[in-house]
């Protein structure tokens, strides 16, 4: 199968059969902005340690994810996700749209009808933490983003972290496969 896509933006953001205007993908973006507001995690740092900061944090990036793809889903319509290729395009464009305002500058890579590999070298969640010099928030969020996505998405998947930057990889490297609809 092997469908790879390298994003760039244009007027037209598609994910297989779903397509946004360049200005659908920017009130999306500006609703759920990539990098949220974490002056609350200082407070909660100093009163409860980084352990409870960093749970906290990731629990608020799976549930504004999950909202951001809610909203992406009422873009199309769509109530509810009965097929598993419209559950992947729907991650695949997710990926571009909820990227930070300088774009996703990774691939997907459709590796089979219910599996979707994305890569990405230019991560910016370590670029973001290497920026910072990690100081603590050591839990990637992108796990949690995807999950949160397919919270919304109402489908049994798992998400398959193969390669971290963190870790030393030259790419951050995952495989999400969706097996079914959740009754």
């Amino acid at each position: 199968m092997n469908d790879t896509t390298e994003t760039t933006e244009t007027t037209e953001t598609t994910g297989g059969a779903f397509r946004l205007t360049a200005e659908q993908v920017q009130r999306l973006r500006t609703d759920h902005p990539y990098y949220e507001d974490l002056a609350w995690l200082v407070e909660l740092v100093q009163t409860r340690g980084w352990l409870a900061g960093n749970m906290q944090y990731l629990r608020r990036e799976r549930e504004r994810s999950a909202e951001a793809m809610r909203d992406l889903m009422r873009e199309f319509g769509v109530q509810e996700v009965t097929r598993v290729d419209d559950a992947l395009e729907l991650i695949r464009l997710a990926c571009v749209v909820f990227a930070p305002d300088t774009g996703f500058r990774g691939t997907t890579t459709l590796e089979s009808e219910c599996q979707l590999r994305i890569t990405n070298e230019q991560c910016p969640v370590y670029r973001s933490f290497e920026d910072q010099h990690w100081l603590g928030v050591t839990a990637c969020p992108s796990w949690h983003r995807r999950r949160g996505w397919i919270d919304a998405l109402g489908v049994l998947a798992t998400d398959t972290v193969l390669a971290e930057k963190k870790w030393g990889d030259p790419a951050c490297v995952t495989v999400v496969e969706v097996m079914s609809r959740l009754a």
